[in-house]
């Protein structure tokens, strides 16, 4: 016996979305082919959102909705590093949908409870309003372009054609690169990404430190 179809809902709708986006791309991906799945008249659809663009976006919503976010009791570089891999970790759950929240216009519900929790552990690490508006910006968009360039395969190991080509290269016109190519060609993307945290949360450490110290003079 078929299991009755559940109601059309836009939450329905939404998360349909992103299933199919994940599995064709946001190209692969149209009104049609989204009521085809739900077997439903594709105006019906629209009773629900409006267009295309506004299920993409219900869509994206439904993604960032996954994010977890760190319990505020975390000291402030931690909650950093947290939001960071939690937000690494969409692309990886949402190959489909990720690259849609990095080139979109506009906020969607969701994005709010993650960017409110990038400002307040910035701010707890003391940072002047402007500088915790900037640092978020910066942690953000290191997140999400690391992510996507390990997404679309800019961000990888070497090939072993790669490494080949590398290796053969003069040394005495690459002596940076001849002397570290065994590094090079032992790519370790979870390391690189940590690395780049705790730059990245030492250079706040550094900002507040030397800000305090102009304070007191």
């Amino acid at each position: 016996m078929n299991e009755p179809r559940k109601p059309l809902s836009r939450s329905l709708i939404a998360a349909t979305a992103v299933r199919l986006i994940d599995e064709a791309a946001e190209d692969g991906f149209s009104m049609r082919s989204l009521a085809r799945a739900l077997h439903v008249d594709p105006m019906a659809l629209y009773r629900h959102l409006p267009n295309k663009e506004a299920v993409v976006q219900a869509a994206v919503d439904v993604v960032l909705g996954n994010c977890p976010l760190p319990d505020v009791s975390m000291p402030w570089q931690d909650r950093l590093r947290a939001i960071c891999r939690a937000f690494r970790g969409l692309a990886v759950a949402h190959p489909g949908v990720f690259p849609l929240l990095c080139t979109r216009a506009g906020f969607v519900p969701n994005d709010y409870p993650i960017l409110d929790a990038y400002l307040s552990a910035l701010s707890e690490a003391g940072l002047s309003p402007r500088d915790t508006v900037r640092a978020a910006s910066t942690f953000l968009g290191y997140a999400q372009g690391f992510a996507l360039e390990e997404l679309t395969g800019t961000l990888r190991p070497l090939l072993d054609s790669e490494e080949r080509e590398i290796r053969s290269l003069p040394a005495s016109d690459y002596p940076s690169i001849a002397s570290l190519v065994d590094t090079l060609a032992d790519a370790d993307l979870d390391g690189e990404f940590e690395f780049g945290l705790d730059i990245m949360v030492a250079g706040i450490e550094q900002r507040v430190s030397e800000t305090s110290k102009r304070a007191e003079r």
